[in-house]
């Protein structure tokens, strides 16, 4: 997997520069994912979108330190795609940093209902720290009842385990196949 290095757009620069002008903050509240490969550091200042856009998904966590904004991320997507172009958007819309990569490694994968958490950093050191990050609020839970339900022993208890052998004793009868109905008498 390659390096995501973030690169600020020029709109993104000017809404984080207005925001210190006026002494407010700005948040990032997305991170969006895509297919197209390019260089980042030479198209990200003009850029309004990403190239070819597959996901849009929420943020679950995150904050500044210092010059770094930190911003995490969980996502479950529909599709399967090597991912070389990722966004970090703001809460109006705008596309505030791009990280993209010409070769052959990209910056992730992910796959077909497969749920991933994603940490990623992005320099404020053009900015200033007026950037925040603005977390989806359903969001941690979700990422806690994921975890709780794959770590379960028996997490769909509703559903009937498997059975393919019944052997027949005294009093114990039994018919039907695996594929459909069962019938099982204790005598």
């Amino acid at each position: 997997m390659a390096t995501a290095n973030f690169y600020l757009t020029n709109a993104g620069k000017a809404a984080a520069l207005d925001a210190a002008n006026n002494s407010i903050n700005i948040e990032v509240t997305k991170i969006a994912l895509g297919t197209a490969k390019y260089d980042a550091q030479v198209t990200a200042p003009t850029q309004t979108a990403l190239t070819t856009e597959v996901g849009r998904y929420n943020l679950v966590g995150g904050g500044s330190s210092g010059q770094v904004l930190r911003l995490t991320t969980t996502l479950t997507p529909n599709y399967t795609a090597e991912i070389f172009e990722i966004g970090l958007f703001l809460s109006d819309g705008t596309l505030f940093a791009v990280a993209a990569v010409t070769g052959t490694d990209p910056l992730m994968q992910t796959a077909n209902g497969l749920t991933s958490v994603i940490t990623l950093g992005c320099s404020l050191a053009e900015v200033g720290s007026n950037v925040t990050v603005s977390v989806d609020a359903n969001s941690p839970i979700a990422v806690v009842l994921m975890n709780q339900h794959i770590e379960h022993s028996d997490p769909h208890p509703q559903y009937s385990k498997k059975v393919t052998t019944i052997t027949a004793g005294a009093g114990l009868t039994g018919g039907g196949d695996l594929s459909g109905n069962r019938t099982i008498t204790l005598g």
